[in-house]
């Protein structure tokens, strides 16, 4: 866009006169805020793959994906999927031996060292939870998307340079808020969607909170949801799987549910061959010990140790 074009916001005026300053100021503060959580990010995220998490690692990717993949599906999957499966294990899931989260467990641990500033906001990264957003509006001149969330109603105005190129009105995220209530915006785990999927999955989360609160009765939409935010992305794909609807859109940069779907059936396919291919193995090696066992059973043992086949008579050597 150039300085002297009419503003995009639609005020008559020069861009230069109208929304062009206001949006380099909103670019560099998202860019600095950008910066900053990302080395945070990069340091949960080598955190999140220390040894000591490897076991929850292998169960928490099998949770998120609905199936039991292992390291194969990790192995299968692209580098987008493997990103908003981290954003929600680092924020939300909870480990096996003591029920805490990645953020919780860093910071007990390297993260005393870090400064103050820095433990602030992973401390406020625990009061975060993937929610299902529609996209009101989108100012691209300013790089604005007005969202509302779906299953609380809440709406909220969020800068975000690339997904206002990407997102039209109507779109649904599956998405996290941080920065709440002072700057919100999204964190780096986001699922663009079409508008299909919207009421489908607003039907079943809102199914899984009222079977949650059966158990857990005063739990709030915030206790369901930074709990199981990977139901999301079960429904998700178990929607794709049905073929309750389709991801790939001509034109769209949306989430591609569909090829994530695909490489996780083949992953299923071939751990499913080579069970069979290790009974078929192993069958044949009984049937191959029976037969052992059958052929001694025909055999006969002199006094000397020697065995001949039953039924033939040993005589020892005549002496003269």
């Amino acid at each position: 866009m150039g300085r002297n074009d009419p503003c995009p916001c639609g005020s008559g005026k020069k861009y230069k006169q109208c929304c062009m300053r206001k949006e380099q100021t909103s670019r560099a503060r998202e860019i600095g805020i950008r910066r900053d959580e990302a080395a945070l990010d990069r340091r949960l995220f080598a955190f999140s793959q220390d040894a000591a998490q490897k076991l929850d690692l292998v169960s928490a990717f099998n949770l998120y994906w609905g199936g039991n993949y292992g390291v194969a599906g990790a192995e299968a999957l692209g580098e987008a999927d493997m990103l908003r499966f981290f954003d929600w294990y680092i924020h939300d899931y909870r480990t096996s031996r003591d029920r805490k989260r990645i953020i919780e467990l860093f910071l007990e641990g390297p993260g005393r060292h870090i400064p103050a500033h820095e433990r602030e906001v992973l401390q406020s990264w625990l009061n975060t939870h993937l929610s299902l957003y529609r996209v009101e509006n989108v100012q691209t001149g300013t790089s604005t998307l007005y969202l509302r969330d779906v299953l609380q109603g809440h709406t909220y105005e969020v800068t975000d340079n690339t997904l206002a190129r990407l997102a039209s009105r109507e779109d649904i995220l599956v998405a996290r808020l941080r920065g709440l209530p002072e700057e919100p915006h999204l964190s780096w785990g986001i699922t663009l969607l079409p508008p299909w999927p919207q009421d489908l999955l607003a039907k079943q989360i809102g199914s899984a909170f009222i079977s949650y609160r059966q158990e857990y009765a005063t739990a709030t939409w915030f206790e369901f949801l930074s709990s199981n935010g990977h139901l999301f992305n079960v429904y998700l794909l178990q929607a794709i799987t049905e073929g309750r609807g389709t991801t790939r859109v001509r034109g769209h940069a949306y989430y591609d549910a569909e090829d994530a779907v695909r490489k996780l059936q083949h992953v299923q396919e071939e751990a499913r061959r080579k069970r069979e291919e290790a009974l078929r193995e192993a069958e044949a090696e009984e049937r191959r010990k029976e037969g052992a066992d059958e052929r001694l059973e025909d055999l006969t043992r002199t006094a000397a140790g020697i065995i001949l086949p039953s039924g033939v008579e040993y005589k020892p050597p005549q002496t003269t």
